[in-house]
């Protein structure tokens, strides 16, 4: 007996078979079976003999079982042939699922999804260009797209970029991109270098971890005057370099001035308005009711994607929110102006000063008027830090020492 396996395409049946005229012709039946048709799961009982089939042996197994004068019946069918068989008359369900299987093959060998990864500094709008330069856009063949080509190009496209990887995985487009880290600049602790003022100023505190210190508490200096030397003198004879650490902190003056016009221009906003336009498979339509751009204006957009389930369509719909605006001249009176102006000022100490970690001691200020503008002046004494470093060129010697011999 050969083995039948159930085969999910071609078909398997189950039959029973069973005398007409109520003769048990069982031992017949099984001779006339073997090494002539296949089957499987032969069974007899009370002159019922049940068997499994496939479909190329059923009309075999039928016409020895009429010459024994044996009924056949199918109890069971499976398989895709039967099933089709179902449908065959009825051609519009056919067509529908032949249309539906076409329809998920092309959309699966064409790009529905480009989807980047990786990039920080470079904008996905760079990549996505650079990907339409190689081919690779919304409602492309894929199969007709070089992907290795498109990774060459995306790598050489910008130094910033130290690797670049180009995928398909089924209707997608992947780019993934490493971004080259720059190296921050290395500042030596161990290059020497001295700490010079960097304005004029009188020393209020002074702390030094490496160095000779020059002036003193309470000393003033002249921008430019060695504070904190990298040259140490040795306790007998001669010096050695170091990297000058300290931080000196004085009292220096600074003068600011802002100046507030009389007759000035103002930002006025127009009525805001929104545009809409449809983006489908990389091409844009605008939609109705949307607006030409003129004039001046500040725009704020948003994308809102097509989609079927958890896919998301290459369609989607951009509202663009446009604010115009044009400007106004408008006149101001003296103390309006002047107003203005200490509010300038209040801006720049809030920020500037306080970037620069220093404190404003004492404020004087001075407001003056020409035919034109207000003229505010603030003479400040602010305290802060006033060292810089400066690096200590030398020729080292040919025995590496950077001593200094007197």
């Amino acid at each position: 007996m050969k083995a039948v396996y159930y085969s999910p395409v071609s078909g398997t049946v189950k039959l029973n078979i069973t005398s007409s005229d109520g003769c048990d012709r069982s031992a017949d039946l099984i001779t006339r079976l073997t090494n002539t048709v296949r089957y499987s799961g032969l069974t007899a009982d009370q002159g019922v003999i049940t068997l499994y089939t496939d479909r190329q042996s059923l009309k075999r197994i039928i016409l020895i079982a009429e010459e024994l004068e044996m009924s056949v019946s199918i109890t069971e069918k499976k398989g895709l042939y039967f099933l089709f068989s179902r449908y065959s008359a009825r051609t519009g369900i056919l067509i529908g699922t032949l249309l539906a299987l076409a329809v998920i093959i092309f959309l699966s060998n064409i790009v529905l999804r480009i989807e980047v990864y990786g990039n920080e500094t470079i904008s996905e709008k760079q990549i996505l260009s650079i990907l339409k330069d190689n081919g690779i856009t919304y409602g492309t063949f894929i199969p007709s797209v070089d992907l290795r080509r498109a990774e060459i190009s995306l790598q050489t496209s910008s130094d910033k970029l130290a690797w670049a990887g180009v995928r398909r995985m089924g209707f997608r487009i992947i780019a993934e991109v490493s971004e080259a880290t720059e190296k921050p600049p290395m500042i030596s602790k161990e290059r020497p270098c001295n700490i010079i003022a960097d304005r004029d100023a009188q020393i209020t505190s002074i702390s030094v971890q490496s160095g000779m210190l020059i002036p003193m508490k309470g000393d003033t200096v002249r921008k430019g005057e060695l504070l904190i030397s990298g040259v140490v003198a040795k306790e007998f004879r001669g010096a050695y370099y170091v990297h000058a650490i300290g931080e000196i902190k004085g009292k220096y003056r600074e003068e600011i001035t802002v100046t507030q016009k009389l007759t000035d221009y103002i930002t006025v906003y127009d009525e805001p308005f929104t545009n809409r336009q449809l983006n489908i498979f990389g091409m844009t339509i605008p939609l109705k009711g949307s607006r030409q751009l003129t004039g001046k204006y500040e725009l704020s957009a948003y994308t809102d994607h097509i989609q079927m389930f958890t896919l998301t369509l290459p369609i989607s719909v951009t509202y663009t929110e446009v604010m115009p605006y044009h400007k106004e001249t408008v006149s101001y009176t003296e103390e309006q102006a002047l107003e203005i102006a200490e509010e300038k000022l209040t801006a720049y100490e809030n920020n500037i000063l306080t970037d620069n970690h220093a404190v404003i001691l004492e404020r004087e200020l001075t407001a003056n008027t020409d035919e034109n503008s207000v003229i505010l002046t603030a003479d400040y004494i602010l305290e802060g830090s006033i060292g810089r470093q400066s690096p200590i060129y030398f020729d080292v010697p040919s025995d590496s020492s950077a001593d200094l011999k007197d």
